[in-house]
């Protein structure tokens, strides 16, 4: 085996990666060069992007510098994006470098935007996924943003981002657009509520069962043969798949994520891992969050140290129950888990610490 074809490939700068180097790097798989590929040198830590939207940090505060990173754990790092797979000849196609072939391949590229053509403008609109693309539109955007906007989609990434736009731009004037009936689908009653007052107190308007189909300048407009104004438009919406793994040979699941086990390794690859926003864990589905991602990353690390090693891999277990803590634009937060719903500036400072 060549030294490539011995390389342990990470794919993408994401939550899971960048916790997984440094374990890599105190236990460096014996004979075989480790590279990091991503196409952004700076990677976002999702949990403080709406901090640094509402002001309260500044944005090397919350991305990670990547080729320092990798520097420091002695790992190679190319920048360039994917643009290809074949898993079956372990080799991955890079935009800029071409092939590389990989003995070992972790996939944590996330996903992509999914707003229809027809509900997008370019330029005019950005989806919160990929963080950092949104993150450089945003400030050029809000030095100039005295207008009318909509944040489409109000799970958990919408309301934070619509609280902290508040906080940032009180000139604009912003809608909250659900699909649903309800914002925060799958959240205790009590953290709604919760929120639907801190939406209401900061003048954020929401709007429900409004199915985004189309967009014109000014206008946004819905399935029912409804309109909004809106000159900007950000989605917050549900990222879709990685538009390359359909061709990979990868086993994927119905919507086109790439299929996992409990191992996070490929049903169809034994030599192939993915975690975060790309993949589906096929035991239990979960919700696409930087939480699971954060908590993949070290038990990612130990597997593909044991794979290196001719050792036995592990299941990793998702909790059943996750602390979800969301910023309310100011200095306050409300957190929720199960059942459980707290709010207030102390649940800021819990969240602060914790990120």
């Amino acid at each position: 085996m060549t030294e490539a074809d011995s390389a342990v490939v990470l794919l993408g700068g994401g939550h899971a990666h960048a916790l997984a180097l440094p374990i890599l790097a105190r236990n460096p798989p014996p004979g075989r060069r480790v590279v990091l590929v991503s196409d952004a040198e700076r990677a976002p830590y999702s949990g403080m992007i709406p901090g640094h939207i509402a002001g309260h940090y500044a944005r090397d505060e919350c991305f990670i510098n990547l080729p320092q990173l990798a520097k420091k754990c002695q790992v190679e790092f190319i920048a360039d994006r994917v643009v290809g797979l074949d898993a079956d000849g372990h080799a991955a196609r890079l935009e800029k470098s071409g092939p590389m072939s990989f003995g070992i391949l972790s996939i944590n590229t996330g996903g992509v935007p999914s707003p229809s053509p027809e509900c997008f403008l370019p330029g005019t609109d950005c989806a919160v996924k990929p963080i950092s693309r949104f993150a450089e539109w945003l400030d050029e955007w809000l030095n100039d943003a005295d207008c009318r906007a909509a944040v489409a989609g109000a799970g958990p990434g919408g309301v934070e981002v619509a609280l902290a736009l508040r906080f940032r731009a009180r000139g604009v004037h912003l809608t909250l657009v659900e699909r649903g009936g309800e914002i925060l689908p799958g959240f205790p009653s009590a953290a709604r509520a919760a929120v639907a007052r801190i939406l209401e107190k900061n003048k954020v308007e929401v709007k429900l069962n409004a199915e985004v189909a189309g967009r014109s300048p000014g206008v946004l407009r819905f399935s029912d043969g409804g309109s909004l104004p809106a000159d900007r438009v950000i989605f917050a919406t549900p990222v879709g798949p990685p538009l390359w793994a359909r061709d990979s040979g990868l086993a994927l699941d119905e919507r086109g994520f790439i299929s996992v086990d409990a191992k996070l390794r490929s049903l169809s690859h034994p030599n192939i891992f993915a975690c975060g926003d790309a993949a589906d864990f096929s035991p239990r589905r979960l919700s696409k969050s930087g939480v699971h991602a954060v908590r993949q990353g070290p038990h990612l690390a130990r597997n593909v140290l044991a794979l290196a090693n001719g050792r036995g891999l592990t299941d990793w277990i998702p909790r059943r129950r996750t602390l979800a803590i969301l910023s309310a634009g100011e200095k306050r937060a409300v957190a929720a888990r199960g059942e459980w719903t707290a709010e207030g500036a102390w649940v800021w400072r819990w969240k602060n610490f914790l990120d």
